[in-house]
């Protein structure tokens, strides 16, 4: 048994595991592709682990993509897993565990402090640390509900190509503040920004301001299945804005697409309330929906990501990682005129006992403090004040897939 990173050449044995287990992707002859493996490799600076049996045959393997994120006003590393799969045959062995035995090690020397994934299961995950630390808003509402805002003046739609500008400037604006969100570079816009409306019905559309400057831009396309009354529904993928008149203009806009759309579904961040921008509040629904797992890999570099609160204080929180347990003790978190530090401390008195699944919640604000102690792992003995301000509820978006 060997568990190591895939050379090139064999990133096609991973890509037929791929095809066996996730049966939604594009059908490709496997058996071509092995013919000249180095034609087939994946170009991303994406990493891929690989657990090989004592036949020499790739049983298992996971992908690590590096992310930038945002992370309370600062930018951190970030571990992305995707594409976990094992073969049906080789299940039940242990191999993606023992993957992630060297893959966190391996974050730790990348200096990538948290870690996130999109799971097949919830319950499997949280076994390795993992926890929800996402959700957004799944609104449904009728097209015309958005009558009452103007259609915007400058609008124009995307084609590939077209100067990529004024959708980083109108992201990086609705970014900021919204943590786990991603910075993205050249080549995320680029891939971002493909979409034909011409060949795969993918829409974007850009809103400018009286100046012309870019205040907002919308994603869309069309459900690829019917509402249950055969309503055309408009799917967003993305809505971003940098001023509150541009998300009423970019609302305008699509409020006059009700003859190619009956319907709107958008995964909007939770922070938005939709029925307070519908005519009528009840043909609006929305349910919650969890999106995503986080971990925290460097429990002491991941609290210094916290924010300094205003004026001074202390706070001792003792995690328990029983996965990674060199995490697991008692931190010691001081601050003073907007300066923060922690310390590992042997000696100190908790305040808050609680899990590194827990601390995945607080860190990026999912959960507040107060709210935290509800689950069974979790117990403020003392300074409920220092804690809420050090953990309070934030603001949250991540709208990448992998």
């Amino acid at each position: 048994m060997q568990i190591r990173k895939l050379k090139p050449e064999e990133h096609v044995y991973y890509k037929g595991i791929s095809c066996s287990v996730f049966h939604g992707l594009e059908r490709k002859d496997i058996r071509e592709m092995m013919k000249n493996p180095l034609d087939h490799q994946d170009k991303a600076e994406a990493e891929r682990w690989g657990y090989f049996g004592d036949d020499n045959c790739l049983h298992s393997a996971v992908t690590v993509i590096p992310y930038t994120i945002r992370m309370n006003g600062k930018e951190i590393k970030m571990a992305g897993i995707g594409d976990v799969v094992t073969r049906p045959q080789s299940r039940g062995a242990g191999c993606v565990r023992q993957i992630f035995d060297k893959v966190f090690p391996d974050m730790l020397e990348s200096g990538q402090i948290f870690s996130f994934l999109y799971p097949f299961s919830y319950e499997y995950y949280r076994k390795l640390g993992y926890e929800v630390c996402l959700s957004y808003s799944q609104w449904s509402f009728p097209t015309e509900q958005l009558s009452k805002f103007k259609y915007p003046k400058n609008v124009e739609a995307h084609q590939p190509g077209d100067d990529a500008a004024p959708y980083v400037q109108i992201y990086e604006a609705f970014a900021e503040g919204r943590n786990l969100s991603a910075v993205r570079n050249q080549k995320s816009w680029d891939e971002l920004l493909k979409r034909d409306p011409y060949k795969k019905l993918e829409f974007t559309f850009l809103v400018r301001d009286d100046f012309g400057k870019g205040i907002a831009y919308v994603m869309y396309s069309r459900a690829n299945s019917e509402g249950e009354n055969g309503d055309r529904i408009m799917d967003i993928k993305e809505l971003c804005w940098a001023t509150p008149d541009g998300l009423h203009q970019i609302l305008g806009f699509l409020g006059k697409l009700t003859p190619e759309f009956d319907k709107v579904k958008w995964n909007a961040t939770c922070d938005i309330n939709v029925h307070a921008l519908c005519n009528d509040p009840y043909v609006a629904s929305a349910k919650v929906i969890p999106a995503g797992m986080g971990r925290v890999v460097d429990v002491k570099a991941g609290l210094e990501m916290l924010a300094a609160p205003k004026g001074s204080g202390k706070v001792c929180v003792d995690i328990a990682d029983k996965y990674l347990t060199q995490n697991s003790g008692t931190y010691a978190i001081e601050w003073e005129d907007g300066n923060l530090s922690v310390v590992k401390s042997q000696s100190a008195t908790a305040d808050m006992s609680t899990t590194v699944e827990t601390l995945a919640q607080l860190i990026p604000g999912y959960l507040a403090a107060g709210e935290s102690v509800y689950k069974p792992c979790t117990t403020i003995h003392n300074a409920h004040e220092n804690l809420s301000i050090l953990f309070p509820k934030k603001r949250l978006y991540l709208a990448e897939r992998f």
